[in-house]
């Protein structure tokens, strides 16, 4: 008998990008718990597991086992997106590894990752060098931003859809963004920093005036402590940041 399978909010959120039927790779897949809900709970019986050791695969396997007896999952053994080939998979997550590794693996995957729709990505640090790699990759524009809650972390989900399959709307927010970073003068590296799809798609919307409540905290405690020309250099940036939250607030309709 099977057992009903349970997804922490950052999981939870992860799936609920994937689209019904589509074809969906999971790569470095570790438990298998999001293709296990994403195959009980109906949404799609098409997806790859990848991991470049065995050991992951053979836990997925397991886990298999004891929430759908009987069902022989799709494991393969691989670097990156080397296990996938091009047409394979509509959707393809990787979550749970380093910004900047992500952004290896969709770059030596280039070919594969093209052929996607959507990418769902959950980078555990360095998001802002994930962000930079899909504002200059042309295949791929970041659609929606969220915030999820695991362990008392803030996680970072980024959705990036394939740029010729963009509806209306998110033409229209990649438009917001782009007069924002252009209004605001953004260089590319304080850009990547700034959380403006958070605060015009994400679910956590409270996450800007949090962003805003720490630049704040760096400005006043500047002023009371800092006299260097490194501390005035730190003010003179956290000002910058928080003039642009303000903006981008603004943008979001918050008041």
């Amino acid at each position: 008998m099977s057992s009903k399978i349970k997804l922490s909010e950052r999981m939870q959120t992860i799936a609920d990008h994937i689209r019904e039927d589509d074809r969906t790779a999971d790569i470095g897949t570790d438990h298998g718990y999001i293709p296990i809900y994403l195959i009980s709970s109906g949404i799609t019986d098409r997806v790859i597991l990848t991991d470049i050791n065995e050991g992951p695969l053979a836990k997925a396997a397991a886990n298999f086992e004891h929430y759908l007896p009987g069902f022989k999952p799709d494991l393969r053994i691989g670097d990156g997106l080397s296990a996938v080939s091009p047409g394979e998979a509509d959707d393809i997550i990787i979550a749970g590894m380093g910004g900047i590794l992500i952004s290896k693996i969709l770059a030596r995957g280039s070919e594969t990752a093209s052929k996607a729709g959507m990418l769902i990505l959950q980078p555990r640090n360095h998001s802002s060098s994930l962000r930079h790699f899909l504002r200059n990759n042309e295949n791929f524009t970041i659609v929606s931003e969220e915030i999820a809650v695991e362990d008392r972390r803030f996680c970072e989900i980024i959705t990036a859809k394939r740029t010729g399959l963009l509806n209306s709307r998110e033409k229209e927010t990649e438009s917001i963004v782009k007069e924002l970073e252009k209004k605001l003068g953004f260089s590319e590296k304080i850009y990547d920093e700034l959380p403006v799809m958070y605060a015009l798609t994400g679910k956590y919307r409270d996450y800007l005036d949090y962003k805003c409540r720490l630049e704040q905290l760096v400005i006043d405690n500047i002023n009371e402590n800092g006299r260097s020309a490194h501390a005035e250099a730190g003010k003179k940036r956290a000002e910058e940041r928080l003039s642009a939250f303000s903006e981008i607030r603004k943008a979001a309709g918050h008041k």
